[in-house]
């Protein structure tokens, strides 16, 4: 049935998120004038042979299944036994079912104690688990992992209707839904003295996108669809004893938190302040300035110079960027004085229109500027403009590393051996989180299996994760401890680029309430 609102707990880690607003779900404003309610659900059993354990859908793994019927939780007599070998091993049984990422699912079974008094209800989605160990003397909730909510429903004659819920963290066709008897908590190997001993009882399994256990509907050969509808006599809608009314623009139903992004600079947009404040010229006959605008630079024969008095630093990349009214043979140099004969060249002539250059300051050099090694036209300079990159060193660049145009980019001709981009102490532990990147520039070549991400120690390639093609992808991986989080290259990776970078805790959002 349609559910008013939803609360979960939130970590430390999301204060000071963004807020997204969830709607009231029940009313709907066409035009501002008519108001309709929805007042219907459908809901899907997707389990194949919900109470029929001895079909082949049903895997069995050290397990069998009675074929003699055991009275069910309804009085009749269609309840199943699954049996064990005199052996000491895992004791379950399995369906495959496909499970989508980010949507919320919930397996439920009435299971009831037979020699064993604990049952596990396991979903795995290829990559990840969720589970809750559940125990059959009277109904406690043991171990879970990585659930929303676990719950038992006390039936009659030992019966219980134990579920979980959880949002699945990873796409799979193969995903399975498994029942364990288990001895006691949190120990599905078990040792079983003689063989077709009646471990549990179990009957009635439902898998369903749906955030809670939702009545049963039985299955056979296929999954099968039932509509509830939402019934009130009162005039007025009454779902909690307090009579309300429909409105046009209801109020919020509260609110869901956003976890921030904790890599910083994931863009690679971040520069520093202007670091040109005054221009000193020699030796144009006809130059002005103003600020850091140069209004005409004038030819006047070989070795010619305009400089700017702009710190850089070893090691720190720049952006230097200006506008030239024309195409000339200038070069920009940088030098410990004020002498740019002799100096590093950066870049070696100016194009008419934008000019933009990022490069890495070879030593603590001074000084910036023009150098003119033979006679040119005159020309305009304008918007001349110099800041570091990542000036708050977010990022430890590697050998081959850079960052540029918005992006770091990895040179693998640079890198002899693996090589890494680094930001340090920003995961999330012990959480899963959310690992969001794009990557782009590949190499002809680019071998996906020697570039990828490194959290914790823990060595992951892109391969791995099948990524091997240009995009933004979207990765969920468990962090256990938290650690320093890099990206990773090796000269038989090729060139590639990593942007946009977002690191936020996984939490469970409102998609499908």
């Amino acid at each position: 049935m349609p559910r008013l609102g939803i609360g979960l707990p939130l970590s430390a880690s999301q204060t000071q998120a963004s807020v997204l607003v969830i709607d009231d779900p029940l009313f709907e404003s066409f035009g501002g004038l008519d108001i309709a309610v929805n007042y219907t659900a459908t809901r899907t059993n997707l389990t194949l042979y919900a109470q029929d354990t001895t079909q082949s859908q049903w895997v069995k793994t050290s397990t069998g299944i009675e074929g003699t019927l055991y009275e069910d939780p309804n009085g009749g007599t269609t309840g199943n036994a699954i049996t064990g070998a005199a052996s000491n091993s895992t004791k379950f049984i399995h369906q495959v079912q496909e499970i989508v990422a980010g949507e919320t699912y919930t397996y439920s079974a009435y299971v009831k104690k037979g020699n064993l008094s604990f049952v596990l209800l396991e979903v795995s989605d290829g990559t990840t688990t969720y589970s809750a160990n559940f125990g059959l003397n009277s109904g406690g909730i043991g171990t879970t992992t990585r659930l929303i909510t676990s719950a038992v429903d006390d039936r009659t004659n030992g019966w219980y209707r134990c579920s979980i819920t959880f949002q699945a963290l990873n796409s799979s066709e193969g995903g399975q839904i498994r029942a364990y008897a288990m001895a006691a908590d949190n120990t599905p190997t078990v040792n079983v003295a003689v063989a077709d001993t009646v471990l549990v009882y179990i009957w009635g399994q439902q898998f369903e996108a749906d955030g809670e256990p939702t009545e049963y509907i039985a299955t056979t050969t296929a999954a099968r669809t039932a509509t509830s509808t939402l019934i009130d006599n009162s005039k007025t809608w009454d779902f909690d004893s307090n009579d309300i009314m429909p409105e046009a623009d209801p109020d919020s139903e509260g609110s869901w938190e956003v976890p921030d992004n904790v890599v910083l600079n994931g863009d690679y947009e971040e520069l520093g302040s202007e670091l040109v404040t005054s221009w000193s010229n020699k030796d144009f006959s006809s130059f002005a300035s103003s600020g850091s605008n140069i209004t005409q630079m004038v030819s006047s024969g070989s070795g010619n110079n305009n400089y700017a008095d702009a710190t850089i630093t070893s090691g720190k990349t720049y952006k230097l960027q200006f506008t030239s009214t024309q195409a000339i043979n200038c070069q920009i140099r940088t030098s410990p004085n004020t002498n740019l004969t002799s100096a590093s060249v950066i870049l070696n002539s100016l194009a008419l229109g934008t000019n933009e250059v990022y490069f890495t300051a070879p030593s603590n050099y001074a000084y910036i500027g023009f150098y003119a090694p033979n006679s040119f036209t005159d020309t305009q300079i304008s918007s001349f403009t110099l800041k570091q990159v990542d000036p708050n060193d977010r990022w430890t660049l590697g050998t081959g590393w850079s960052i540029s145009s918005g992006k770091a980019s990895f040179d693998a001709s640079a890198a002899s051996t693996f090589s890494y981009l680094t930001q340090a102490s920003i995961l999330p532990s012990p959480l899963d989180y959310e690992l969001t990147f794009t990557l782009s520039d590949l190499g002809g070549s680019f071998a996906y299996n020697q570039a990828g991400i490194i959290r914790n120690g823990i060595v992951t390639s892109f391969n791995t994760f099948g990524i091997s093609a240009p995009g933004t992808h979207t990765i969920i991986v468990t962090e256990t401890s938290g650690s320093n989080f890099f990206f990773f290259g090796h000269p038989n990776s090729d060139d590639f680029s990593i942007d946009n970078v977002s690191v936020k805790e996984y939490a469970i959002q409102p998609k499908d309430i």
